[in-house]
């Protein structure tokens, strides 16, 4: 398995499932199709290898990133300009 592939496999399984307070949401794109789709593009372009990596940890997903792309710091903006993956996911910087 290549790590486009242990990515996209994790992304599928995840379910969070812990209470939360009423005034906070999970951002969760992972079930909606589009994101599914465009997340599948982007991982298996440029990660479907079998290299060493490094884990970058930061505070996004944001609401109009990867929130709604699941592709950390990316929205869809982005996503299609300088990745060259287009999308119908909500054009937001």
């Amino acid at each position: 398995m290549n790590f486009s592939e242990h990515i996209l496999s994790f992304y599928k399984q995840l379910n969070i499932q812990t209470p939360l307070p009423k005034d906070v949401k999970v951002l969760l794109p992972y079930k909606d199709d589009d994101a599914v789709l465009v997340c599948d593009q982007f991982y298996r372009k440029y990660y479907a290898d079998m290299n060493k990596r490094f884990l970058i940890l930061g505070i996004n997903p944001g609401r109009h990133g990867g929130g709604i792309t699941g592709i950390p710091f990316t929205d869809a903006l982005k996503l299609e300009k300088y990745c060259g993956i287009p999308n119908t996911l909500p054009k937001k910087a």
